[in-house]
């Protein structure tokens, strides 16, 4: 019979990703590591409008789709605590390599000078 209670305990939380503890150590074919400034993971969190972040996300999230798409980064945006920060603007959490995450951070930027 099922037991949904299996299904239920069987999942576990998403990982949690520190960039100090994120940094992917490989090696290439020949036993030499790799250039860390290439392979690095960063978390990047910050504080936006919320006007800034509807043009972040664009119509039908075709915006954040992009930068996501060109760049390989995970980007998530919630709304702020009221409570804990007023309840104006956004959080905009951005994970990935180092580059793809400063390429993003560019992306924004010129989104939101518009």
């Amino acid at each position: 019979t099922y037991d949904s209670s299996q299904v239920r305990n069987s999942l576990s939380p998403p990982p949690v990703f520190h960039s100090k503890d994120c940094i992917a150590q490989g090696t290439d074919n020949l036993g030499e590591k790799e250039d860390k400034s290439s392979t690095e993971i960063v978390e990047k969190t910050l504080t936006v409008s919320d006007y800034d972040a509807g043009a972040i996300i664009g119509s039908k999230g075709t915006t954040i789709n992009n930068i996501v798409e060109e760049t390989g980064v995970k980007i998530s945006v919630r709304e702020l605590s009221s409570v804990r920060f007023g309840g104006e603007g956004r959080l905009v959490k951005l994970w990935g390599e180092k580059a793809g995450v400063d390429k993003a951070l560019r992306m924004m930027k010129e989104i939101t000078q518009k």
